[in-house]
């Protein structure tokens, strides 16, 4: 089966020039043609029908296109598939969904009234193209907030969007300048537009995540365990207090330094250290209790980092996952700063003196 994006049954993708716009990261949709199918609609109840149905196979996919804008979770079992960048990838969904046995592709936003009925007419253009009848594209009447508004027995279906991921957020917006101040945000199209952010997030990467493990590697045995990660949460404090408190006024060569040099700092610390020094420092008996004990707590650091991310990213803020962000950030490491003082330095010690 013919999966090839640029195959003859959709349209092909616009450049923004066509639309003589000036934003086209405002008006995302505008580098793609309108549907021409106007797509069908079902009714919250007839999908939650669907969802809490235990005898029926599954062959519907709620997909949601929903990129950043997640308030309050979303509908059990189903799929993110942003709408920004569905269109390209529709002949390779209908691939997939055709050898799944897929027969109801059910879209919704949060209010299905423009990404849901969109991406929805796009999908129902490229399955009468294939002439395949028995496979429909829907639209959820009322979204994300009509299903939360359906009472209860909606409400229980509803999968909770507590683990937002911080990266994400990272990504659409640090890196978007990042890779803008560096050359590699132009494309003609999706392909040089992949490939610009593959190439410029490896530039970046090479830059700063790799180079910390390097100086990780070099130093750990002659500053010790405790010096790096103890001054890698001091720096990161400090770069996270620059991030939080100045951001509106960061220059492009700046914000990029401040990219680099975070994952870098952190690399070089805690996220080396901590393969090492838990190691060496839980005697063999307890290896697995303590160190699962310490990985459980970090990982509830990490729930309740995002938690109170969710609550005061936008406080006083213009714009997701800024400068607030980073103020947390920076207070949890002054928290991790406080923690790595009840580590011992194990540098140069026999394994048979630290068991």
């Amino acid at each position: 089966m013919d999966v090839n994006p640029a195959a003859h049954d959709l349209p092909p993708m616009l450049s923004n020039d066509d639309h003589n716009t000036t934003n086209p990261e405002r008006i995302w949709h505008l580098a793609y043609p309108e549907a021409r199918i106007t797509p069908a609609r079902i009714s919250r109840e007839a999908v939650l029908q669907l969802v809490t149905s235990a005898t029926k196979p599954k062959e519907y996919v709620l997909v949601d296109l929903r990129r950043d804008d997640f308030k309050g979770g979303a509908i059990d079992g189903y799929i993110n598939l942003p709408a920004q960048s569905l269109y390209p990838t529709i002949p390779a969904l209908y691939a997939l969904f055709q050898a799944a046995g897929v027969r109801q592709v059910i879209c919704y936003c949060g209010s299905s009234c423009h990404r849901g009925p969109r991406a929805a007419g796009w999908f129902a253009d490229y399955v009468a193209a294939q002439g395949a009848p028995a496979t429909e594209s829907l639209v959820m009447t009322g979204g994300m907030q009509g299903w939360a508004a359906g009472g209860p027995e909606f409400v229980r279906r509803m999968h909770r969007a507590l683990f937002v991921n911080v990266m994400d957020l990272h990504s659409s917006h640090w890196e978007r300048r990042s890779l803008s101040a560096i050359g590699f945000s132009l494309a003609e199209n999706v392909y040089h537009s992949l490939h610009n952010t593959v190439v410029g997030n490896l530039t970046l990467a090479l830059a700063g995540n790799i180079s910390g493990y390097w100086v990780s590697a070099a130093t750990i045995d002659t500053l010790g365990r405790w010096l790096i990660q103890s001054g890698s949460f001091a720096i990161l404090t400090i770069l996270f207090c620059i991030f939080g408190f100045t951001y509106h006024s960061l220059s492009s060569s700046s914000l990029i330094a401040l990219y680099v040099l975070c994952p870098s700092f952190s690399n070089s610390g805690a996220n080396s250290t901590t393969f090492i020094v838990f190691e060496e420092i839980f005697r063999t008996r307890s290896h697995s209790t303590v160190h699962g004990l310490s990985a459980g707590a970090g990982k509830l650091g990490a729930v309740i980092t995002q938690a109170l991310v969710r609550l005061l990213k936008n406080k006083g803020a213009t714009d997701k996952s800024l400068n607030h962000v980073m103020q947390i950030f920076a207070a949890f490491m002054v928290c991790r700063l406080g923690t790595t003082l009840l580590i011992p330095e194990t540098k140069r010690q026999y394994l048979e003196y630290l068991i």
